[in-house]
């Protein structure tokens, strides 16, 4: 039995696709910037929703970086408007979640892709390498 959730190793979104979810009766979009695959050592420290976590052994959770929109929107079919009339302004951040995290609030999908640029996906890899090496969290 391994010491990451089932749910944390499983992702069925894409990346570059627009997800949107209710928070506080308001629709938000974000944006998925890279799905990866992360490598957890045995005796190595991580954090992991704000607790540092030691592995207890070898194992594996799915990364999903994402970027926000910084507009709410009132509806599902506005934000989806706003992404076909490529409307949407994205904070640039970087924001790498498991997929429990994700899944904590309903999702729907927009159906809708959007350009992910490098400087994201390189700020991804500047997070990546800081995570390894125990410097940085993951929600």
């Amino acid at each position: 039995m391994s010491f990451v959730q089932d749910i944390d190793k499983q992702f069925y979104h894409q990346e570059g696709e627009a997800i949107a979810f209710e928070l506080d009766g308001k629709i938000t979009l974000f944006k998925i910037i890279k799905i990866e695959k992360l490598l957890l050592q045995k005796g190595k420290s991580y954090n992991i929703a704000g607790i540092e976590i030691k592995a207890p052994e070898d194992d594996f959770f799915i990364c999903v970086a994402i970027n926000l929109a910084r507009t709410q929107f009132n509806t599902l079919e506005e934000s989806i408007r706003a992404l076909k009339e490529n409307q949407v302004e994205w904070i640039f951040q970087m924001s790498p979640m498991r997929p429990s995290g994700i899944y904590s609030t309903p999702i729907f999908k927009t159906n809708h892709f959007v350009k992910v640029f490098d400087e994201e996906l390189q700020a991804f890899e500047a997070w990546k390498h800081d995570f390894l090496r125990g410097m940085a969290g993951v929600w």
